[in-house]
């Protein structure tokens, strides 16, 4: 069983665990590699301004 943010319990066997792991996995790769990325640009030059490494990470954020 698992509860989640609104306050519904739910059923989670093996395979839909797993794919809730996968998922957590893939969007943390991807932080991380958006993070690398930024950081190269910014060495580099290309990215000089707060509001660039915030449109950067915007794709990361969860829409609301």
């Amino acid at each position: 069983m698992r509860r989640v943010a609104d306050g519904g319990t739910y059923p989670v066997d093996a395979v839909a665990m797993v794919a809730n792991s996968d998922a957590v996995q893939a969007h943390v790769n991807g932080d991380f590699a958006t993070c690398a990325v930024v950081k190269d640009e910014i060495e580099a030059g290309t990215i000089t301004t707060m509001a660039e490494v915030d449109a950067a990470f915007a794709d990361l954020l969860p829409d609301k």
